[in-house]
């Protein structure tokens, strides 16, 4: 919650962070993955990589991350996982550690799909890799539509 980033330890970081970004490229993989969500998805967002663009990140101050951070990485933004027996003193402790510091519920964005996609959409990239790789993918409905055709359809048994 109070994360301080000195600029020679944003240095260091910017480098990791790079790093990073060459080896998802490295992978044949996470390539093919980029390529169907940014074939499958033409203007949601769904269409970005999660870890965003190269070009973008190499833009960025250290000023504008540290504001996206003090932005986003607030209380009302988190969410505590827990797993397994606790007790009623443990949640207490847990909501103490938020006690106090500031922020506000960042507004929820919606998003439209766009346009239905009504035929097929193919990419296709050389990728030097031992391994030939194929992604296909479907637009389904909502997940609180029903999906029966789908229930079916992945529940044939035959």
């Amino acid at each position: 919650m109070n994360s301080t980033l000195p600029p020679e330890e944003y240095q260091k970081e910017q480098e990791v962070i790079r790093r990073e970004f060459a080896m998802g490229m490295d992978d044949p993989d996470r390539v093919s993955g980029l390529l169907l969500f940014a074939t499958a998805y033409q203007v949601h967002p769904y269409r970005f990589p999660v870890i965003g663009e190269i070009e973008i990140y190499n833009q960025l101050t250290q000023e504008q991350v540290m504001q996206y951070y003090k932005t986003r990485y607030v209380p009302n933004n988190l969410t505590f996982i827990v797993v397994g027996d606790m007790m009623q003193k443990e949640r207490a402790n847990n909501s103490r550690l938020v006690q106090g510091v500031p922020g506000e519920i960042t507004p929820a964005r919606i998003h439209s799909g766009g346009t239905p996609q009504l035929g097929r959409r193919e990419a296709h990239q050389e990728f030097a890799t031992e391994l030939t790789h194929l992604s296909l993918a479907w637009h389904i409905r909502r997940l609180r539509t029903p999906t029966y055709p789908l229930d079916l359809a992945l529940n044939d048994s035959r």
